[in-house]
């Protein structure tokens, strides 16, 4: 009995221990399916970036001036995010270069009225994130007073002209639309680039869009042809940066005895495009076949594009003199795009660690990350930065932060006895020395002051009991060229 009762007691026991298991087993389950579905709400909206922190551990505000180079950038976004690593090449650097400016994109056109009146677009974000901005145009009768309707999707901007015989949209009226309007004039800056503001706009036609905006640390050239008129043939490097500084256009022109299209050729060493244009009296080449035909050439496009900007299509571009030949594409690479060591998730899903390759110079720097156009960040959902809206379409906002480098002055060169041309031929300072810092303006009164200069003679022992010290008698700074020119009493050869 004491066995049997014992059994039962245990069977009990195990059915109780199997029911509480359950229980809690239910319970982990509901509180699964809570994480579950909150980490699915957290994902349905887009990342948002919270802080950007320097490896010092201090937070990076915009327009902040920093002292010391920091060696990486982590970017931290909201609570449950998710970054899509896949997308992480929206996170981009740039320094400002030479210049001490980020470039800005830009677009124009004269919408087909010959040159009567040219309007310019630039992006009011600068850099590279301004050149995904696109700007379609289209016409219908919007009635006597009706304004051009603008609309705006991610970065295009969709411009409706009024076509209205008594009410045409005008070159100002499209201007002040676009500047006006909330989403649009956040894109771009409408301007009159020259001709007259009241000159109807709506009544040629539509053969310039979409005008895409660009140029943005990309190089390009213009020229008219020699042609005396308001025409304005654009090339724009297709690759960004200054590798396509430098890339030339060719032109020559040939009578091929009838119609024909001017042919187009590209080097060996892909850096010469050879365009030869037609110069048959009753077939010249115009600027619309150039055009055409270089945009058509696989070779040619793979390097540069052509657009006519400014100009009538049909105007003879073969006839005039070819005293304008090479064209050659400048003002690539004046931003510099900074490369990165290491740029990947951090210890956390939310985390995105941007690590630099190289120690960073003096210089104007600018953090841009995609949330608009082709290329986003995403997290694992699917959405864009800074989109707020699960509705299916991406609503997405770029993020952007500037700020400065103001290091300590650096020595980059010494030259004892420097060697110049004169009229006379090569004359050696025998008594001075040159010293070339950084592009990074000294005081002048201490970069003058001997003080600060020292010529050592170590008698080549190991020692520096025996060491000469020499001071310079005078200091030559010239903040232009980083340099200051150390006078000393005798040769340096005779100290």
């Amino acid at each position: 009995m004491a066995i049997g009762g014992s059994r039962k007691s245990s069977s009990r026991l195990k059915k109780i221990r199997r029911k509480r298991e359950q229980r809690r087993n239910r319970g982990i389950g509901r509180l699964l399916r809570v994480e579950s579905l909150e980490d699915r709400r957290l994902l349905a909206i887009g990342p948002q970036v919270i802080g950007v922190q320097p490896n010092d551990g201090t937070l990076l505000n915009d327009d902040d001036i920093r002292n010391v180079a920091p060696r990486d950038l982590t970017f931290q976004f909201n609570e449950g995010q998710v970054i899509d690593a896949a997308t992480l090449g929206a996170v981009t650097i740039t320094r400002a270069g030479l210049d001490g400016k980020f470039e800005v994109a830009s677009a124009r056109t004269d919408f087909n009225t010959g040159g009567a009146v040219v309007v310019k677009f630039e992006a009011k974000t600068p850099g590279p994130l301004g050149n995904e901005i696109s700007i379609r145009f289209s016409k219908s009768n919007r009635g006597v007073s009706g304004a051009p309707a603008i609309t705006v999707q991610g970065k295009t901007i969709f411009v409706d002209l009024n076509s209205n015989a008594s009410g045409r949209t005008t070159a100002q009226a499209l201007r002040d639309a676009i500047n006006q309007h909330s989403d649009a004039g956040e894109l771009v800056k409408a301007s009159i680039a020259f001709g007259r503001g009241v000159t109807d706009i709506a009544a040629p036609q539509i053969t310039y869009s979409p005008l895409d905006v660009g140029g943005a640390t990309v190089a390009s050239v213009t020229s008219n042809f020699n042609t005396g008129t308001n025409l304005e043939i654009a090339f724009t490097a297709v690759q960004a940066g200054p590798a396509a500084n430098g890339l030339q256009i060719e032109v020559t022109k040939s009578n091929r005895i009838g119609a024909g299209d001017p042919l187009i050729e590209v080097s060996e060493d892909q850096r010469t495009i050879r365009v030869d244009l037609n110069s048959n009296p009753g077939n010249p080449t115009t600027a619309l076949q150039l055009v055409e035909a270089f945009n058509s050439n696989a070779e040619a496009s793979a390097l540069a594009f052509a657009s006519l900007r400014v100009g009538a299509q049909d105007k003879d571009i073969a006839t005039p003199a070819i005293n304008y030949s090479p064209l050659k594409l400048q003002g690539g690479g004046l931003d510099i795009p900074v490369t990165a060591g290491y740029l990947g998730l951090g210890d956390s899903d939310r985390e995105v660690i941007f690590r630099f390759a190289e120690t960073m110079p003096d210089d104007k720097y600018r953090i841009d990350i995609v949330g608009v156009g082709s290329a986003p960040l995403r997290n694992e959902g699917g959405f864009a930065l800074g989109d707020t809206t699960d509705d299916g379409v991406d609503n997405g906002s770029d993020f952007s932060r500037e700020f400065e480098l103001d290091l300590s002055p650096q020595v980059l060169g010494v030259v004892p006895q420097p060697v110049t041309r004169t009229t006379s031929g090569l004359f050696q300072s025998a008594s001075q020395i040159e010293v070339y810092f950084n592009d990074d303006d000294l005081d002048p009164v201490s970069a003058t002051d001997p003080a600060f200069y020292q010529l050592i003679f170590t008698n080549d022992t190991v020692e520096n009991t025996d060491d000469q010290v020499y001071r310079p008698v005078a200091v030559q700074y010239s903040p232009t060229a980083d340099r200051a020119i150390l006078t000393f009493r005798s040769r340096l050869h005779q100290l």
